[in-house]
């Protein structure tokens, strides 16, 4: 089992033993020394064999831990029609509003230091995007995402400062919920890297044929995919299991505001009982996985139960906590 894998289901930093940012990019196919904004394109080129181009980008650049975080601004129209974010167009008017929040996410997680570890090597470019209102009906504002094409790069919009999966919303922005979403991409990006560099998935796999998982907290959604296929539930179920020692972190660190801290105790609850739901989906499954990829959601079933055991008790005086304040 990699040094990725063996990090990504667990709680132990090994920060030394990871890959840096230059050897990601190098081993998804693009050779060089320099990491930049424009990074996440000439790897997106090279996966999907387009021809190279030069592209009109301009970024705000953050350096944050040592690391620095390039916030696209502005991008030619042919580079952002391909990127095919249906509904949505880039913020470019309006990202001075998320600049600050999204500096201080990031001054958050680099105070974690097994968050802080993925992000630095994974997210390189990150994408404030926003509805596109020329449309007659534009789709739902997503609140973060991470597209496998694009390695590296993190699309976010405003909502990711008030709503963390599954299913919670607060009232108030919050950096705290920010910088949960970022960490949450993180995963995303390092599941993609195994996926890509062949680690997780058999060569054979094809998402097209993949049975398909129901999805409960989507079903009475009209709006969203009500079942996922094998490798999107492989990324949530490592999303989900990682973000329950987050979570954890947060509701013990009393720093919360009172919305902050119900809003992540509703989630813990709700992602606690994802995470368990979508890691015994993957082990129904297992046989259509590589070995390393059943390795993998092995060491998740034991994480999750793991995090049920010392959960519990925590949630339960939270819980009592909030109610009391209310």
């Amino acid at each position: 089992m990699s040094t990725l894998l063996r990090q990504y289901a667990s709680n132990e930093p090994v920060a030394g033993e990871l890959p840096s940012r230059t050897t990601v990019v190098n081993n998804l196919g693009v050779q060089g020394d320099g990491v930049g904004v424009s990074t996440p394109f000439e790897l997106r080129d090279h996966l999907l064999q387009a021809p190279v181009r030069r592209r009109g980008m301009r970024s705000v650049d953050l350096s944050v831990g040592g690391a620095t975080f390039h916030v696209l601004v502005d991008l030619d129209d042919v580079s952002w029609h391909d990127i095919a974010l249906n509904g949505h167009r880039l913020m470019a008017d309006r990202a001075p509003e998320l600049l600050d929040d999204i500096e201080a996410s990031l001054r958050l997680l680099s105070t974690r230091p097994p968050a802080w570890q993925l992000v630095q090597r994974f997210i390189v470019t990150l994408v404030p995007v926003q509805a596109d209102e020329t449309l007659f009906e534009a789709p739902r504002l997503l609140t973060s995402c991470s597209l496998p094409e694009y390695p590296l790069a993190v699309f976010l919009s405003p909502l990711a400062r008030r709503h963390i999966p599954p299913l919670s919303l607060a009232k108030q922005p919050s950096v705290r919920l920010l910088a949960e979403n970022l960490f949450h991409e993180s995963v995303h990006q390092v599941v993609n890297y195994e996926i890509l560099t062949g680690g997780l998935l058999p060569e054979e796999y094809d998402s097209s044929t993949s049975p398909k998982i129901p999805i409960f907290w989507r079903q009475e959604d009209a709006g969203r995919n009500k079942a996922w296929e094998l490798d999107r539930v492989l990324h949530a179920a490592a999303v989900y299991s990682q973000l329950l020692w987050w979570r954890e972190s947060e509701l013990r660190s009393g720093e919360l505001t009172h919305e902050e801290q119900i809003t992540i105790l509703e989630a813990t609850v709700a992602g606690l009982q994802s995470a368990e739901y979508l890691v015994n989906a993957l082990t129904d499954h297992v046989d259509l996985l590589s070995p390393r990829g059943a390795l993998f959601v092995g060491r998740l079933h034991g994480v999750v139960q793991e995090s049920r055991v010392h959960l519990m008790p925590l949630l339960d005086s939270v819980a009592s906590g909030a109610l009391t304040k209310a």
